[in-house]
């Protein structure tokens, strides 16, 4: 959805700006240079340093210390983490298009997988499966309301203690929709003028 409006908002300004532009005598170099770029710069500085983190990983992840190599999953968190650490600032439109591309590709690796083990014992075990998890979230709700934790911090008990990215993902888009609501509803009514 997030990507939907941002390439929406891309296009719709780059195209209404970019024919203002050309109304007022720019060529398509001109406008290329002074409208659409400026515009998607920011999106393009963020994805090239998210590519460099990857590649930066997957480099030390093939280096071998003696017998040992952390590999290139392993390395590419620690990477990711420790550029993280250094509070660099990436657009979270970016920062969604990277985690959603990372969701595809664990389901488009183990899709297949999964319709297979759903043959044999896969029905027992996925029902195994909801049982955890509706044990893990009483647990971590029941946790929360004992010790009074708020929702950003029980969210973040629940993404570790199944170590869900997914859960991260949906707590962050629930809590900037909360905001918005919250942002919307504070916004001063309008008074009808009585005459």
């Amino acid at each position: 959805m997030r990507l939907k409006n941002k390439i929406a908002w891309v296009t719709g300004a780059g195209s209404g700006l970019g024919r203002a532009a050309a109304v007022m005598g720019a060529g398509p170099v001109r406008i290329f240079l002074r409208v659409t770029l400026p515009l998607s710069l920011p999106g393009l500085v963020a994805g090239c340093f998210l590519t460099f983190i990857l590649s930066l990983g997957f480099f030390i992840g093939r280096l071998k210390f003696g017998p040992v190599s952390l590999g290139t999953v392993a390395s590419t968190l620690i990477v990711g983490v420790l550029i993280g650490l250094a509070n660099v600032k990436v657009d979270p439109f970016t920062k969604s298009v990277f985690f959603y591309l990372f969701i595809f590709a664990i389901g488009y690796k183990v899709g297949p997988q999964f319709f297979q083990g759903l043959r044999g014992e896969g029905l027992r075990q996925a029902a195994l499966a909801v049982v955890f998890c509706l044990v893990a979230l009483g647990t971590v709700w029941a946790i929360s309301a004992a010790l009074g934790f708020d929702k950003g911090l029980a969210a973040g008990l629940l993404a570790g203690s199944l170590t869900s990215s997914g859960t991260i993902g949906s707590a962050s888009d629930a809590k900037q929709r909360h905001r918005a609501n919250v942002a919307r509803r504070r916004q001063p009514v309008a008074k009808a003028a009585w005459t």
